[in-house]
């Protein structure tokens, strides 16, 4: 079976030779670039490789001993091979391994959002890669496409959806490249998601800040009170969790944020006053620690990570779990926080136009799960309106 782990320049130096395993040689590859390894010999001598295909056979190739280069500049290397191969080559005996580290990267992962880049890695190192990254275009089927589908499906039906999506779109990069003749997984059924706009009403709202308080008073830790400012401003603001985690102080301008990578892109958010309030006791409260890490205050993240303080915060999830089971809000997802905005939004009688600018849509169609929140208060406008006429044309 084929050995993979993340390849880096500790972990190489500190492979045994091949003679401890009993073995002449053995070959553990990259989880990131699966065609690209570290061949060990009896000797103790390591060298990177690079596995890949020509007219079907496959081919190994050297890329340099381990002692003359870095494994970051040898996974280059490798990588750049790839692109120049699958660039140069219509051959079909091409893996989809050495299409996404080639020519797809170049052409349209590094043509996307940082955010979008992350999650397509992401799912590709875990997924795509494991599955299908060996296997040449034109040999990978509709039913091993279902079949893994279905399997991913069993425990996350909604990443399962996403990873098919992105299976698509390489394919269909491979067919308009003349890579591959036709798609097999386009028209596969995807799972059908749960369309949840569950939002807080008042008295839940003021429950869950209540809460936050008592948690934060009973053990007034840092990770405590960055998780409630962070919980009030997903409230306060309607903004996706990561566009708050991943928030840096230079994109706080006066009374609103100018985001430059939202999941619309560049975006800005209109900052109430009791927003502003948050940030500035954020602010004050976290300027003591300016002096041990430089301008980080000035043009770092508003929610550093603890272990890493140049680095953001990665998840509130502990925080959230605790506040929202002694709140009673167990069925509440740190997204519903943004539902809650728009909801209370569109109750208070903003026009839809201006929610769908608040939230950052790009399409007014995704705001109009909200427009069933006003019913109530389009009901009553259509009384009082349909009294007033009445009364003016003196009718029953």
């Amino acid at each position: 079976m084929k050995r993979c782990k993340s390849l880096s320049d500790d972990l190489v130096a500190r492979l045994p030779a091949a003679s401890n395993m009993k073995s002449r040689e053995y070959t553990i590859y990259d989880r990131a670039v699966s065609v690209f390894g570290v061949r060990v010999r009896d000797t103790g001598h390591k060298s990177y490789i690079l596995m890949t295909k020509r007219k079907g056979r496959p081919l190994r190739m050297t890329i340099g001993a381990v002692q003359h280069m870095t494994c970051d500049a040898a996974r280059q290397r490798a990588l750049d091979h790839l692109a120049t191969d699958c660039g140069a080559s219509s051959d079909p005996a091409i893996t989809l391994g050495a299409l996404v580290a080639g020519r797809w990267h170049d052409e349209h992962l590094m043509r996307c959002k940082p955010s979008t880049q992350r999650t397509y890695r992401n799912m590709l190192q875990n997924q795509l890669i494991p599955n299908f990254g060996t296997m040449q275009l034109d040999a990978i089927t509709r039913e091993a496409i279902a079949d893994w589908f279905d399997r991913f499906s069993q425990t996350a039906p909604g990443n399962a959806n996403r990873g098919l999506i992105l299976l698509n779109q390489i394919l269909n990069f491979a067919v308009r490249h003349g890579l591959l003749a036709r798609n097999v997984a386009a028209g596969l059924t995807k799972n059908k998601g749960k369309k949840l706009t569950r939002f807080l009403s008042g008295e839940e709202l003021a429950r869950l800040y209540h809460v936050m308080d008592e948690h934060v008073a009973d053990c007034p830790r840092t990770e405590r009170k960055q998780g409630r400012d962070i919980v009030r401003l997903l409230i306060l603001t309607g903004c996706r969790k990561g566009e708050i985690l991943r928030l840096r102080w230079d994109e706080i301008d006066g009374d609103r944020l100018r985001l430059k990578d939202s999941k619309t892109g560049p975006r800005e958010v209109h900052l109430s006053l009791s927003a502003r309030a948050i940030l500035d006791r954020h602010k004050r409260a976290t300027r003591s620690h300016a002096g041990g890490h430089g301008s980080q205050y000035r043009d770092g993240y508003v929610f550093p990570s603890k272990i890493c303080p140049d680095q953001p915060i990665t998840s509130i999830e502990s925080f959230w779990y605790a506040v929202r089971q002694r709140a009673g809000l167990d069925d509440v997802r740190l997204h519903d926080l943004r539902h809650t905005f728009a909801s209370h939004a569109v109750m208070s009688g903003v026009p839809l136009p201006v929610v769908a600018r608040l939230l950052g849509h790009s399409k007014i169609s995704m705001t109009m799960r909200y427009a069933h929140v006003g019913d109530a208060q389009a009901a009553a406008a259509a009384e009082l309106v349909g009294a007033r006429v009445a009364e003016l044309l003196d009718v029953p």
